[in-house]
């Protein structure tokens, strides 16, 4: 037996193991969830998983056809499990990336069951649209347009310039500029196929926080690893580091000075980066730490405050995606304060 051939099985031990985790839910109930999430697929399609398909999957009878499809289940099932343990049973079990690399193994299990043809159309709606002639189609119906659909994305100039105008402010100012609006307003769309495509001469960088957003931030600029570990782990800190905490001045010095370094090794351009972080509401729903989570977005705002008078900040704004239903994000101390200005954005 080759060492793939217990991808299958461990995928469904460890789904098994994350139910437990969150109170054994009843199955209807979840698949119920997933529909309240209003998630879709990457045509456009709502995200379906019946009580059956979750099941099968537990049991490894086969594995999910989408990860689209999984990630919805686990959306729902994370959360109730982080508030029953905050420190997972397992390492990696609330976080989204291991799960894909699960998933992944399973499916390109040789001597697993492939994912059937009837998995993938339970997860579809019963009617699909036909394309339009040409094989494109311009309206991605329920999914977010992304960078390379920005072609299509029509309607929304006003709303890209005031979210440049807003950018191109920031970089004297300093401070955040938060994207907010009601779920499925558009906001993701308008940073990818909006905003993006409008800061063609800078460097960006696009992320989404997941269950442990500090090490997603560290995972995509590696230089801020010698700082995160320091602010996210206390009990590992090293003598003096204490004086590192979030929140003090060496704290946003020391972010800064990574940053810089990041920026200086990715780009020659005059101009400075933008972070962009789309799904912010993952930091609070996903998130592990509420000390995590403030050190999330302290460290945002040291990235893009300028260390001194006349001094520019290392990149110019971070935008964040939020919906306005985060409450949980404004008992963030000084949380306003943080932010240059808020967008509204609504409707597509």
């Amino acid at each position: 037996m080759s060492s793939d051939s217990g991808a299958r099985t461990a995928f469904a031990e460890r789904l098994a193991l994350l139910y437990r985790e969150a109170g054994n839910p009843p199955l209807k109930s979840v698949s119920e969830a997933v529909v309240r999430l209003q998630r879709a697929d990457e045509r456009g399609r709502p995200v379906r998983v019946s009580a059956q398909r979750i099941s099968d999957w537990r049991r490894a009878k086969n594995v999910p056809a989408q990860f689209i499809a999984l990630a919805a289940v686990l959306l729902v099932l994370i959360p109730d499990a982080r508030r029953a343990r905050p420190v997972p049973v397992s390492k990696g079990l609330y976080d989204m990336a291991h799960w894909q690399r699960l998933w992944e193994r399973a499916v390109a299990d040789p001597v697993g069951e492939r994912p059937d043809p009837s998995a993938e159309e339970e997860e579809r709606p019963p009617a699909e649209t036909p394309a339009v002639s040409g094989g494109v189609c311009p309206y991605r119906g329920l999914a977010s347009y992304r960078q390379q659909d920005a072609r299509w994305f029509f309607g929304r100039e006003r709303s890209t310039d005031a979210l440049v105008t807003q950018l191109c402010a920031a970089e004297e100012t300093g401070g955040l500029v938060v994207l907010v609006g009601a779920s499925g307003a558009g906001k993701s769309s308008l940073l990818n196929a909006g905003l993006v495509p409008a800061l063609r001469e800078r460097r960006v960088l696009q992320l989404v926080p997941g269950a442990d957003p500090l090490a997603e931030l560290a995972r995509r600029i590696p230089e801020l690893a010698d700082v995160v570990p320091a602010s996210a782990e206390p009990e590992a800190r090293e003598p003096g580091a204490e004086a590192r905490e979030p929140g003090t001045p060496e704290f946003a010095r020391a972010v800064r000075e990574a940053v810089t370094a990041w920026a200086d090794r990715e780009t020659s351009a005059v101009t400075r980066p933008v972070v962009i972080v789309d799904q912010f509401e993952e930091a609070f729903t996903l998130g592990s730490d509420e000390a995590d989570r403030r050190a999330f977005i302290q460290l945002l705002h040291a990235v893009c405050t300028p260390d001194g008078p006349g001094e520019p900040p290392p990149c110019s704004s971070s935008s964040a995606s939020a919906p306005t239903s985060t409450s949980c994000a404004w008992p963030i101390p000084n949380w306003p304060t943080r932010c240059s200005t808020g967008i509204w954005c609504s409707g597509r």
